[in-house]
């Protein structure tokens, strides 16, 4: 309960703090972000995979940090978890594995500031560290 309580209490404080929330879509990786503000400092992702509710429900959980913006883009990088919240009905763990995104967030348009494309590099491994893999995600963003 006290868990669930100070996850609900983060997500009132980083919404609050964020003052802008922008949604991304990454079509080949069916995966969809929830995340704060790209154009702070710090900033935060949250991203479910879209493709198996029933058999796998990958939730990742990152905090970001961006090194360098201006008017057409944001670059960014940061460490993640990857979780499975249906192992625990299964009672197995629901720790997937870890990531390290290194992205950049382009607005390309300027008619529409608010559309941009998102291109990252992450290099993922199993939360045992055996097994590792690339993944490159490449996404369309609309900011709040």
């Amino acid at each position: 309960m006290l868990k669930r309580l100070l996850l609900l209490v983060s997500f009132a404080i980083i919404s609050e703090t964020a003052q802008s929330q922008t949604f991304t879509y990454y079509p080949w990786n069916s995966l969809f972000e929830i995340s704060t503000n790209p154009q702070k400092t710090l900033w935060l992702q949250f991203r479910i995979q879209g493709n198996s509710v029933f058999s796998s429900m990958n939730t990742e959980v990152a905090p970001m940090i961006t090194f360098l913006k201006n008017e057409k883009a944001v670059f960014y990088f940061g460490p993640g978890a990857q979780f499975n919240l249906l192992n625990k009905l299964n009672e197995k763990e629901t720790l997937n594995g870890y990531f390290l995104n290194v992205g950049t967030r382009i607005y390309p348009f300027e008619k529409t500031p608010e559309v941009g494309i998102v291109f990252e590099l992450s290099p993922y491994a199993n939360k045992d560290f055996d097994i590792g893999t690339w993944r490159y995600l490449f996404g369309v963003s609309y900011s709040f």
